[in-house]
């Protein structure tokens, strides 16, 4: 077994106690950073990171905006460069980097050398970290290959800030979490099962695509960067709308979509996409929490429990680590 595999098996554990953490424990960071953004004459949240700390946020900045928070996603290089003047006086700007060594992020918080920057670390001691007022910690251990644990901690947290900020930090939001993180600990622990039957389903694949909307577009955006990563496959990733206006014309056999959709209601575009790779001959791994879609031939469904779509994409990650881990396991990189 690929030691990826060995450590990305432990997600839901380690989700868990990170959630145990917030939940139980309490963090002080989380109460801090909401009294901030209350009470410091901020009117939106500029969230930045590199690779996969930056599309974390992604699963948030859609929650936040709708609930009258205007929010948005700035790569870290560009916004340390020419969109360092994004960062007025009333932007909060929430820094995100696991290690807290990103040389962007850790540019961009000096350049900025402001005392209100919030940060999303798993290493309180770095160099990002001691920029930070308030430091929300993503408690995901060491990580010794691609992100895994880190990234999807980083998305709870992220998460949790979101409720919290939007008075929905309640029981209803803590049972569903809890739920998704039950869900991972006992998908992780059974899915080497179904090894065989998945790697027969995606066997002559050359191009992943990786389709979805509002929050699950974090989800399709790192998993495209960690089957680069990895196993080292052609892939491809971007929102519903845009994969319908030509990223689709090149489904074909050899060509597996994943989509992340979490309702996946009938008559749709997301339907419409889902429907013409197959019909191209390409398979789809269609990603969802919706009782009423079976598995084909050609398409392959793993359900989730049912939570609301905006907490998706915690669910998501996990079949998207593990067959990448497969993949890598067969690939020139394993070792």
């Amino acid at each position: 077994m690929h030691p990826f595999i060995v450590e990305s098996s432990t997600q839901g554990i380690v989700l868990q106690e990170c959630l145990k953490a917030y939940f139980v424990d309490g963090q002080k960071g989380l109460e801090e950073f909401v009294k901030l953004y209350r009470h410091g004459g901020y009117k939106r949240i500029v969230f930045s990171g590199m690779g996969s700390s930056y599309y974390a946020p992604f699963s948030v900045v859609g929650k936040l905006t709708e609930n009258g928070i205007p929010a948005f996603v700035i790569n870290a290089a560009e916004l340390s460069g020419p969109q360092l003047g994004l960062i007025e006086k009333d932007t909060l700007l929430v820094a995100v980097s696991q290690s807290g060594n990103s040389l962007e992020t850790v540019n961009l918080v000096n350049r900025l050398d402001r005392d209100d920057i919030v940060g999303v670390c798993n290493v309180m001691d770095s160099p990002m970290a001691q920029k930070c007022r308030i430091i929300l910690p993503i408690l995901s251990g060491t990580e010794k290959f691609i992100s895994s644990k880190s990234y999807l901690n980083t998305v709870a947290v992220l998460m949790m800030m979101t409720a919290a900020l939007i008075n929905e930090f309640n029981d209803s939001f803590k049972n569903q979490m809890q739920t998704l993180a039950e869900w991972a600990t006992e998908y992780l622990k059974n899915v080497q099962a179904k090894r065989n039957e998945v790697m027969s389903f995606v066997e002559g694949t050359d191009i992943f695509d990786f389709i979805a909307d509002h929050g699950s577009v974090a989800t399709a955006y790192q998993a495209c960067l960690i089957f680069r990563e990895g196993p080292q496959f052609a892939t491809y990733s971007n929102i519903t709308a845009e994969y319908s206006h030509g990223g689709y014309l090149l489904a074909k056999p050899g060509v597996t979509g994943f989509q992340f959709d979490p309702k996946a209601p009938k008559n749709t575009i997301e339907e419409n996409m889902r429907n013409y790779v197959l019909d191209k001959g390409g398979k789809v791994i269609l990603i969802t929490s919706a009782k009423d879609v079976e598995s084909t031939d050609m398409l392959r469904v793993v359900r989730y429990p049912e939570v609301d779509a905006w907490l998706a994409p915690i669910a998501e990650a996990l079949p998207v680590t593990t067959l990448m881990g497969w993949l890598l396991e067969v690939s020139n990189n394993a070792g």
